[in-house]
């Protein structure tokens, strides 16, 4: 338990890091250039600039996992489902992304294994926890 707890916390540290840092390069260039991405236009749902995908992935997957990984360290009561439900949001954010934008990446795949495996690991987690 002690092994999935540690995995699970640095797979949120990363990607809480990663998508802070992308987050807020998309806040303070919402062309998107700056991270290679196109036309904003050109996504399913038009948005004028990339500031509003930028501010959901800063909240919602970049601290939102930092502050999973606090709680996972603190062993917060309900972190193997903080973890659980911090996967779901990894995944359904990359399921968003390959939706609206019209090119898909590597680092998409990567990302939604990623939050497969916080799923995983949090499912685990909480079984553990009900022994």
């Amino acid at each position: 338990m002690y092994w999935a707890r540690l995995i699970a916390i640095i797979l949120l540290i990363v990607t809480g890091l990663c998508a802070c840092v992308g987050g807020a390069m998309l806040l303070t260039d919402p062309s998107g250039s700056s991270l290679g991405l196109g036309d904003p236009s050109q996504m399913t749902i038009a948005f004028p600039d990339y500031r509003l995908p930028g501010l959901v992935l800063l909240v919602l997957v970049g601290a939102l996992s930092l502050v999973a990984a606090g709680l996972s360290i603190a062993k917060a009561k309900a972190y193997p489902t903080i973890i659980l439900l911090q996967g779901a949001i990894l995944t359904g954010w990359i399921m968003v992304q390959v939706y609206l934008l019209p090119d898909t990446h590597l680092l998409q795949l990567v990302f939604a294994v990623l939050g497969i495996m916080l799923m995983l690991y949090g499912s685990f987690l909480r079984s553990r926890r009900l022994v």
